[in-house]
C-alpha cells in the first residue's frame, strides 16, 4: 500500500484517488489532492444556490462552475482574459471569480 492504511474493496477505490494528482478549483484556485478531495471541496465549499445564467445564451446552471465551464467551451471565453487584483490589499488572482471569493473571506 502507498500509504500503510488497509480498506476494504468499497472505500479502496476512493481513497487512492487521494493519491492522485493535484486538482486545481476553478472558481477558488485552491488545489487538492485526488478527485474525491476536489468533489468534497465543490460541496463544502461552492454548494449549488440557485440558478446561474449565461449572459450570451441564456442557457441555466445549477452552480457557478458549470456556468463557467459553459462559456470557456461553447462560447470560448475566459472569466477575465487578465490579471485582476484586490483593492484592498494588493494581491493578484487570476479570475475576477477567485478575487469575489477572497473579498467574501
Amino acid at each position: 500500500p502507498i500509504c500503510g492504511k488497509i480498506f476494504h474493496n468499497k472505500n479502496l477505490k476512493q481513497h487512492l484517488e487521494t493519491h492522485d494528482t493535484e486538482c486545481l478549483c476553478e472558481l477558488c484556485g485552491k488545489s487538492v489532492k485526488g478527485k474525491s478531495t476536489m468533489r468534497k471541496h465543490m460541496q463544502r465549499m461552492h454548494p449549488k444556490s440557485g440558478k446561474f445564467l449565461c449572459k450570451y445564451c441564456n442557457e441555466e446552471f445549477d452552480n457557478e462552475l458549470s456556468l463557467l465551464q459553459h462559456k470557456k467551451k461553447i462560447h470560448s471565453l475566459r472569466s477575465n482574459p487578465l490579471p485582476v487584483y484586490c483593492e484592498i490589499c494588493g494581491k493578484v488572482y487570476k479570475s475576477s471569480t477567485v478575487l469575489k471569493i477572497h473579498k467574501a473571506i
